[in-house]
């Protein structure tokens, strides 16, 4: 799956992992691929917006722009060690701050990587930024590619492309082309584009016999193609290594959240592997019934109905809360008719796509907290991302014999406060369930001793003998 991290301040958009800065807007993809008999990689994409950074002169007389990347790969197999890789690239020089427009800056690069699970840390600095306003995130990363094993990469989602000859860093599979940041397709857009690949195939397939690939697009409650209209599938031979490039017209999909599917078959149609990519389109001109989940939720079952209830429960007031609470109680339409009032009180001219942008956040809250069987937004850390938005800034305390690991978040402004900040700590290392024990905001959980909580209860200090 396509990881997509949109790392901003104060704009909040759809992300997987956003991380908030007043002046810098970066927005970030991280895949996985695979080189047969080579090695396997983990390839970050970078988009900076150019008018969020800060330019300084330089010895030409000339304006310029720095951006600072640092990752850290922890994995999971003790024997392996941390990686730790630091990464820069410059913007264009520009003559002046102020009137000339900053172009956006596009960069990617690679970290070869072995069959593994791993923990990563990421952290994007602007040079000329002070330290404080580093942007940061975290994320797991799985790397399975045997070679006896037919395998597929992560989807890469394709914003613009053109088929060259010339090699560069910005060239794969003969193909030139600026990544799509986003998992969102907006009306203006009418072509959803992506490239995908299939390894090993050679060697997992027995005889003379090739596979299929299928690729289609489904409603997200659903695994079957959408229409016809929106499936393509080739016989292939089989190779070490073979590219799917495809695309869909989506001039005619309404409004919806969708599966983007990638399916690969052996040639008695018993399926080798799937990939599927969550994303979603917003085409208010193209009416569809069945589409419309907030004004007619009938085709959808009751436990998602429940489910979407239980998303909404932390951002409701108090009446909502209650009937929520008592949802099962009620019956389907009861559901159905609350839900439509909730998003018209909070939207009246499009219900449809605020609920669409609150379950986007409510994803990324489960992608970003979620531990074990703890669904991310049931999480301390979900509950505060979902009411309050993402933070503007966040430090991380790691774990150290005298302190559990703890982060603090600050909000610079709120709907109705300002300088908040929440305090979470993590007494499990296994889970990682992060806890809220102190905050500044109205409400919500005071307790100005926190720092005592941080200490575990069997810590002593080590008394260390000074020989004189």
């Amino acid at each position: 799956m396509i990881r997509n991290i949109f790392v901003t301040l104060l704009v909040s958009l759809l992300s997987l992992h956003p991380v908030f800065s007043k002046d810098f807007r970066v927005n970030v993809n991280y895949l996985v691929f695979h080189i047969p008999d080579e090695t396997s990689y983990l390839e970050f994409q970078f988009f900076v917006l150019g008018q969020t950074l800060q330019y300084v002169p330089t010895k030409d007389n000339a304006y310029q722009a720095f951006i600072e990347i640092e990752v850290s790969l922890f994995p999971q197999d003790t024997q392996q060690s941390v990686i730790q890789k630091k990464f820069s690239f410059a913007s264009d020089t520009y003559s002046d701050t102020i009137s000339a427009t900053k172009e956006n800056i596009y960069n990617l690069f690679r970290i070869p990587l072995e069959n593994g699970e791993y923990r990563m840390h990421v952290s994007i600095a602007d040079r000329n930024q002070p330290k404080e306003k580093e942007l940061s995130f975290e994320a797991p990363v799985w790397i399975d590619f045997d070679r006896d094993k037919l395998s597929v990469s992560d989807i890469q989602l394709i914003g613009s492309l053109n088929m060259t000859e010339k090699i560069s860093k910005f060239t794969k599979n003969n193909v030139d082309f600026i990544p799509y940041f986003s998992d969102f397709y907006p009306e203006t857009i009418n072509r959803l584009i992506f490239m995908n690949e299939v390894y090993h195939s050679d060697q997992a397939i027995a005889g003379d016999k090739g596979f299929r690939y299928v690729c289609y697009i489904s409603k997200y409650q659903e695994d079957k193609p959408f229409s016809n209209k929106y499936i393509q599938s080739k016989n292939v031979a089989k190779s070490p290594h073979y590219v799917i490039l495809q695309s869909f017209d989506i001039d005619s999909l309404p409004s919806g959240n969708y599966h983007l599917h990638i399916a690969v078959y052996d040639a008695d149609d018993s399926l080798y592997v799937m990939k599927k990519l969550f994303f979603q389109r917003s085409n208010p001109s193209v009416p569809d019934d069945d589409t419309q989940p907030i004004v007619d939720m009938q085709d959808v079952p009751l436990d998602s109905l429940l489910l979407y209830l239980d998303y909404i429960y932390t951002i409701a007031d108090v009446q909502e809360k209650e009937f929520i609470r008592n949802a099962k109680q009620h019956s389907y339409q009861e559901l159905d008719n609350f839900f439509l009032r909730f998003w018209s009180r909070r939207n009246p001219q499009n219900p449809l796509l605020s609920w669409y942008e609150y379950y986007n956040q409510v994803m990324i809250a489960n992608n970003s907290y979620s531990s074990f069987h703890i669904k991310g937004y049931k999480t301390d850390r979900g509950y505060c991302y979902l009411k309050y938005g993402p933070p503007n800034e966040i430090e991380k305390f790691p774990f150290t014999p005298e302190f559990y690991p703890y982060e603090i978040w600050y909000y610079y402004q709120t709907q109705e406060q300002h300088d908040i900040m929440f305090i979470f700590y993590s007494r499990d290392l296994v889970t990682g369930y992060y806890e809220l024990i102190h905050s500044t905001a109205k409400n919500e959980i005071y307790n100005p001793a926190w720092k005592l909580l941080l200490k575990p209860k069997d810590y002593s200090p080590v008394d260390v003998e000074v020989k004189e």
